[in-house]
């Protein structure tokens, strides 16, 4: 209804909308219903971000990782805000429209104590506080569902996810 009101008013040359959803949560995925911190899987983590464009692109997807911090640094592009100082995010618009590569290789998210690293390949889910972080973590390209935790995690591997980890909250 919305989008057709716009259309209506003819208002749709020169609006952009924006459809932005919290993540999910557990509907019985592994036999929960509910989140938690021990369930940072996609299903719980996942948000859905719909942009409307008067200038395009249309029924275009587009996979760039991207994070929270992004919206506001979008946002402030997208309707011609200069800002002084940098900010955490990028202009992800840039990036969905062809016009600037991917920021990222891969996301990190956390809950409560707990945080995961996400890459096209791997999956590395971590605790925050205990010294030893108790790092698990799945290869997404034999194990996609992330049901198998690697027993043997490569050195690469763990050290890439640990170093991405800490540069978000630290050592």
């Amino acid at each position: 209804h919305l989008l057709e009101s716009i259309d209506s008013l003819n208002l749709g040359d020169d609006t952009v909308v924006m459809f932005f959803s919290d993540h999910g949560t557990q509907l019985m995925d592994r036999g929960r219903f509910g989140k938690g911190a021990n369930e940072l899987f996609p299903f719980n983590t996942r948000q859905n971000w719909t942009i409307r464009h008067p200038d395009g692109p249309r029924g275009a997807r587009c996979d760039a990782w991207v994070q929270n911090q992004d919206l506001p640094a979008t946002i402030l592009s997208l309707c011609g805000v200069e800002v002084d100082e940098p900010l955490d995010g990028v202009d992800a618009w840039a990036v969905a429209r062809g016009s600037a590569a991917p920021a990222r290789d891969h996301i990190v998210t956390g809950w409560g104590n707990r945080v995961n690293v996400r890459d096209e390949r791997y999956s590395a889910h971590a605790s925050v506080i205990d010294v030893d972080p108790g790092l698990v973590v799945y290869d997404l390209e034999q194990d996609p569902e992330e049901r198998a935790p690697l027993v043997e995690v490569p050195a690469e591997v763990r050290d890439t996810a640990r170093a991405r980890i800490e540069a978000v909250v630290g050592e």
